[in-house]
C-alpha cells in the first residue's frame, strides 16, 4: 500500500485494527539533523480533553504516562553525525478504553536552547504494531526564528476512531 506523506493539514484515519487488540500500538519516531553546531530538540507529547484542558505529557523528563500507556525513549543523538531521533510508544487500546478524556495528542518538537533554525527537515514516521509505516509528516524546512512546531494530531472522531492530522 502507498504510505502517505502528510503535508500540514492533510488527515487520515487510523484503521481500527491499529487498536482492537491490547497488544497494539503506535509509534512515532521523529528524526532530525543540524546544520552545523549541534542542537538539541525535544519531542512532547501533550494530551487534551475534549475541552482543550492539559491531562497529561510525555517528553524527556517524564517518559511514561499512566503506567506505560504512552512511552517516551528519551534522546538518542549522534553530536557527530549531526543527527537525533526520539521514539514515542502509544498503546492505542489502552489509549482509547482506558483513557476516554484524552481527546487529542499532540506532537510537538522544540529547541532546546534556541530557535529552529539551525534544525534541518525534520520528519516523523508513524508505523503500527507490525512496524509498518502508516504515515510520515515530513519535507519540513523549520529555517525559522521558531523555539517549537506540532508536528502532528492525533485526535478521536465520533464515526472514524482516531484520526491524525499533519
Amino acid at each position: 500500500r502507498p504510505i502517505p506523506n502528510l503535508q500540514a493539514g492533510a488527515s487520515i484515519v487510523s484503521p481500527s485494527e491499529m487498536y482492537d487488540d491490547d497488544s497494539d500500538t503506535f509509534t512515532i519516531i521523529d528524526e532530525w539533523g543540524c546544520r552545523s553546531s549541534w542542537v538539541w530538540l525535544d519531542a512532547s507529547l501533550l494530551l487534551f480533553d475534549r475541552k482543550g484542558n492539559k491531562v497529561g505529557e510525555v517528553d524527556y523528563n517524564d517518559t511514561k504516562w499512566r503506567g506505560g500507556v504512552i512511552t517516551h525513549s528519551g534522546d538518542k543523538q549522534d553530536e557527530k553525525k549531526a543527527h537525533g531521533s526520539h521514539t514515542i510508544t502509544i498503546q492505542m487500546k489502552q489509549l482509547t478504553d482506558q483513557h476516554p478524556d484524552v481527546f487529542s495528542v499532540l506532537l510537538v518538537l522544540s529547541a532546546y536552547s534556541q530557535d529552529l533554525t539551525q534544525i534541518v527537515k525534520p520528519f516523523v514516521v508513524m508505523q503500527d504494531s507490525d512496524d509498518s509505516v502508516v504515515a510520515r509528516v515530513a519535507n519540513l524546512d523549520t529555517n525559522c526564528r521558531a523555539t517549537s512546531i506540532t508536528m502532528c494530531d492525533i485526535h478521536r472522531h465520533p464515526r472514524l476512531g482516531w484520526v491524525l492530522t499533519a
